[in-house]
Protein backbone atom coordinates (compact mmCIF):
# COMPACT_ATOMS: atom_id res chain seq x y z
CA UNK A 1 0.00 0.00 0.00
CA UNK A 2 1.28 3.67 -1.11
CA UNK A 3 0.91 6.36 1.27
CA UNK A 4 0.65 9.77 0.16
CA UNK A 5 -1.51 12.79 -0.17
CA UNK A 6 -4.46 13.40 -2.51
CA UNK A 7 -4.55 17.40 -3.47
CA UNK A 8 -8.79 17.19 -3.55
CA UNK A 9 -8.65 20.86 -5.34
CA UNK A 10 -6.70 19.19 -8.26
CA UNK A 11 -9.30 15.93 -8.66
CA UNK A 12 -12.21 15.65 -10.64
CA UNK A 13 -14.95 12.66 -11.44
CA UNK A 14 -16.18 12.07 -15.03
CA UNK A 15 -19.69 13.02 -15.90
CA UNK A 16 -20.83 9.87 -15.62
CA UNK A 17 -19.27 9.59 -12.50
CA UNK A 18 -17.22 6.27 -13.70
CA UNK A 19 -13.98 8.14 -13.98
CA UNK A 20 -11.46 9.17 -11.07
CA UNK A 21 -8.51 12.09 -12.06
CA UNK A 22 -6.40 13.07 -9.25
CA UNK A 23 -3.01 14.11 -8.37
CA UNK A 24 -1.55 12.72 -5.74
CA UNK A 25 2.07 12.82 -3.59
CA UNK A 26 4.08 10.58 -1.91
CA UNK A 27 7.54 12.06 -1.92
CA UNK A 28 9.42 9.03 -3.37
CA UNK A 29 10.91 10.13 -6.42
CA UNK A 30 13.06 6.93 -7.12
CA UNK A 31 9.44 5.22 -8.07
CA UNK A 32 8.05 5.52 -11.04
CA UNK A 33 5.76 8.28 -10.76
CA UNK A 34 8.74 10.14 -9.12
CA UNK A 35 6.94 11.44 -6.51
CA UNK A 36 3.81 13.34 -7.35
CA UNK A 37 1.61 12.23 -10.38
CA UNK A 38 -1.81 12.98 -11.72
CA UNK A 39 -3.87 9.38 -12.42
CA UNK A 40 -7.16 8.08 -14.13
CA UNK A 41 -8.74 5.35 -12.17
CA UNK A 42 -12.13 3.81 -12.45
CA UNK A 43 -14.08 5.34 -9.40
CA UNK A 44 -14.06 5.04 -6.53
CA UNK A 45 -10.60 3.25 -6.54
CA UNK A 46 -7.24 4.63 -7.14
CA UNK A 47 -5.61 2.27 -8.85
CA UNK A 48 -4.11 4.13 -11.18
CA UNK A 49 -5.13 2.69 -15.19
CA UNK A 50 -3.48 6.31 -16.85
CA UNK A 51 -0.90 7.36 -14.85
CA UNK A 52 1.61 10.66 -15.60
CA UNK A 53 4.45 10.64 -14.06
CA UNK A 54 4.92 14.28 -12.27
CA UNK A 55 7.88 14.89 -9.99
CA UNK A 56 7.02 18.28 -8.60
CA UNK A 57 3.54 20.12 -7.46
CA UNK A 58 3.73 22.80 -9.71
CA UNK A 59 0.61 22.39 -11.84
CA UNK A 60 -0.92 18.79 -11.65
CA UNK A 61 -4.15 17.41 -11.70
CA UNK A 62 -7.08 17.95 -14.21
CA UNK A 63 -10.41 17.82 -15.01
CA UNK A 64 -12.73 15.72 -17.29
CA UNK A 65 -14.37 17.75 -20.51
CA UNK A 66 -15.87 15.10 -21.20
CA UNK A 67 -17.53 11.21 -20.76
CA UNK A 68 -14.44 10.14 -21.53
CA UNK A 69 -12.26 13.05 -22.41
CA UNK A 70 -9.66 14.50 -19.86
CA UNK A 71 -7.69 18.13 -19.57
CA UNK A 72 -4.27 17.77 -17.69
CA UNK A 73 -2.87 20.65 -15.80
CA UNK A 74 0.31 20.20 -17.56
CA UNK A 75 1.34 24.20 -17.15
CA UNK A 76 4.04 25.99 -18.70
CA UNK A 77 6.71 23.72 -17.91
CA UNK A 78 5.22 20.51 -19.33
CA UNK A 79 6.54 18.17 -16.93
CA UNK A 80 4.29 15.73 -16.86
CA UNK A 81 5.62 12.22 -18.48
CA UNK A 82 3.12 9.57 -19.53
CA UNK A 83 3.54 6.28 -17.84
CA UNK A 84 0.72 3.88 -18.34
CA UNK A 85 -2.50 4.72 -21.33
CA UNK A 86 -5.86 3.33 -21.21
CA UNK A 87 -7.14 3.53 -24.38
CA UNK A 88 -10.83 3.80 -23.05
CA UNK A 89 -10.20 7.51 -22.15
CA UNK A 90 -8.41 10.04 -24.27
CA UNK A 91 -6.31 13.20 -23.44
CA UNK A 92 -8.20 16.57 -24.66
CA UNK A 93 -5.33 18.88 -25.53
CA UNK A 94 -7.76 21.89 -26.12
CA UNK A 95 -8.49 24.62 -23.41
CA UNK A 96 -10.70 23.56 -20.31
CA UNK A 97 -12.45 26.80 -20.32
Amino acid sequence: MVQGRLYERRCDLSPDGQWLLYFAINGKAWREAKGSWTAISKAPYLKALVLWAKGDTWCGGGLFTGTTRYWLNDGPSGRHQLVRDDPRVERDLGSPG
